[in-house]
C-alpha cells in the first residue's frame, strides 16, 4: 500500500511543472554580476501573448524593462554581457556595477514572466560572505536587502 502511495505522489509531483526563473546576484572580483537562467518556453510564450517576435535585442529590452536594481539607492543599468540560448533555457549574464564601495542595501523589482500563472522568480544572493534567498511573484515584486 505505501509503495502505491509513493508511485502516486511522485507522478503528480513530476506531471506538474514548477514555472520558476533564478537570478543569482553575486560580486566576481570588483564587479558585481547578476546571472539569469529561464525557461525558453516560458519566454517564448511571454513574447507570443504580447505580439513580440522573439529576439536577443527584444529580449534584452524585456529583461531592462522588468528588472530594476538599485545598490545603495543608486539605480543601476544591466549591462548584458553574454547570452546563451538552448533547446530549454535562456542564460544571461548582466555585469551590474564596479564595487567601489561597501555595499550597504540592495534593492530589487523583478516583473520577469509573472504573466505566467504560478510563476515565481527565485533570488539568489551571494554577497558580504552571505547568502540569502528570496522566493518573488506576483503578490512580492520587489524586496529590500540591507547588509
Amino acid at each position: 500500500m505505501k509503495m502505491i502511495l509513493l508511485l502516486f505522489l511522485m507522478n503528480g509531483f513530476f506531471a506538474h511543472d514548477v514555472q520558476v526563473a533564478f537570478f543569482k546576484i553575486h560580486q566576481e572580483n570588483d564587479n558585481l554580476e547578476m546571472e539569469i537562467i529561464m525557461e525558453k518556453e516560458d519566454v517564448e510564450s511571454t513574447f507570443k501573448e504580447s505580439q513580440i517576435s522573439f529576439s536577443e535585442n527584444n529580449f534584452k529590452n524585456y529583461l531592462r524593462e522588468n528588472i530594476s536594481l538599485w545598490i545603495n539607492k543608486e539605480k543601476q543599468i544591466l549591462c548584458l554581457d553574454v547570452m546563451e540560448i538552448n533547446e530549454k533555457h535562456i542564460s544571461v549574464i548582466c555585469d551590474i556595477h564596479e564595487v567601489k564601495s561597501r555595499i550597504e542595501s540592495l534593492d530589487i523589482n523583478n516583473t520577469c514572466l509573472l504573466n505566467i500563472d504560478n510563476h515565481s522568480n527565485i533570488i539568489e544572493i551571494r554577497l558580504d560572505n552571505s547568502e540569502r534567498d528570496f522566493l518573488m511573484n506576483k503578490k512580492r515584486t520587489s524586496i529590500s536587502v540591507m547588509y
